[in-house]
């Protein structure tokens, strides 16, 4: 599984502690260079006060001292607006949680600065539940999408799984630094005990979806998980933890089934016809995890204002039991996608790259590997 957390690391040419851009008609920043193209001068985007903190840069140890390493930042093509990484609270965030902001600037109050991902929704929420594993901006920088191991939404904030706290990773969409989020990743079916691993059961620790891009503004997304949302993922499910227990097959060290209504974790190999319910503290322990997802097949999905339905179809319609995922071979210059090409895993031994257009239902499959 290619790791998306890439998104998370890319570096804004020039950024400095200062956090300047480049604007016209407004007054240079002390210690800026003075001759700048085109008439233009430097702003500073970070607010003065940063608490003793940092904007646009981390600090790192050398033998020579303490010296200042390029972080995340991201700017809208119009340079109205600037995202950047940010150690501790400054500007109008209030939380030592908050680890990303946004500054935009206001033709009559200049550059005003918010966090942008939202507090999350139970009281006193912990900076690890709190911290983005992926951060995505829309181009303007108006919306967000990130993924994150807390609570952010009331329908996905209880954790029932063995630690009993941050266990709701989910991917979300912003709409502000005070709402809740969307989010993407919510079962469509209807139940929640349906979806695979069920809502606040997924292991910490795990990392279970990433995102591929999506449109420019954020409507369209596209991104993999390994559980199952939709109920296209009828064939794929039972190849999802937990598996359905059979006395034929044997599972091994820490794969997770279902016996009975209950879920078992095996804790040893060559266990089969060992049933757990029966093997207890022998084959297999009681939990209630359901699973970490990486015995199983992942899914490729597409959100569109609001819907969630599976993008990994065949040309025929159907969806294969062996998953799909975007394809690494596809030729795509920045996350913003137009068009993408994903793999369908279509047997045990061979697999279809297909191509397919935002929007369009037709799939051609254009290569095969076996």
């Amino acid at each position: 599984m290619v790791r998306i957390r890439i998104l998370l690391c890319a570096v804004l040419a020039g950024l400095s502690v200062a956090l300047g851009v480049a604007s016209a008609g407004s007054a240079t920043a002390a210690g800026a260079p003075a001759a700048l193209p085109d008439g233009r001068v430097y702003e500073q985007v970070s607010p003065e006060q940063k608490n003793g903190n940092e904007a646009g840069v981390t600090l790192g140890a050398t033998p020579a001292g303490i010296v200042t390493v390029g972080s995340y930042g991201f700017a809208a093509p119009g340079g109205g607006a600037v995202t950047y990484y940010q150690e501790g609270p400054f500007g109008e965030t209030s939380s030592g949680a908050d680890l990303f902001s946004v500054s935009r600037r206001n033709p009559q109050a200049g550059w005003e600065t918010s966090s942008v991902v939202p507090p999350e929704v139970v009281a006193n929420g912990d900076f690890l539940g709190q911290k983005p594993l992926t951060l995505l901006p829309s181009a303007d920088l108006s919306r967000f999408l990130f993924v994150a191991i807390g609570p952010f939404v009331k329908e996905n904030s209880v954790s029932t799984g063995p630690l009993g706290v941050n266990e709701n990773e989910g991917l979300y969409r912003t709409r502000g630094n005070a709402s809740e989020p969307e989010w993407l990743t919510r079962p469509a079916f209807e139940n929640f005990s349906q979806a695979k691993p069920e809502p606040g059961k997924i292991r910490f620790g795990t990392e279970g979806v990433y995102p591929a891009g999506g449109s420019p503004d954020l409507s369209t997304v596209y991104f993999t998980y390994f559980g199952t949302l939709v109920p296209e993922d009828a064939s794929r499910a039972p190849f999802v933890e937990p598996l359905s227990w059979s006395p034929t097959v044997t599972y091994g060290e820490g794969v997770i089934v279902e016996e009975g209504g209950k879920h078992y974790v095996s804790i040893q190999n060559e266990n089969e016809g060992h049933k757990p319910s029966a093997t207890l503290g022998l084959w297999w322990e009681e939990t209630a995890a359901s699973g970490q997802g990486i015995f199983g097949p992942w899914g490729f999905y597409e959100w569109h204002n609001g819907q969630l339905r599976s993008a990994g179809e065949l040309p025929d319609g159907t969806f294969s039991p062996y998953g799909a995922v975007l394809s690494t071979s596809a030729s795509v210059s920045s996350h913003l996608l137009s068009s993408y090409t994903y793999v369908v895993t279509t047997g045990p031994k061979s697999s279809s790259f297909i191509v397919r257009k935002p929007g369009s239902v037709v799939s051609i499959t254009v290569g095969s590997t076996k």
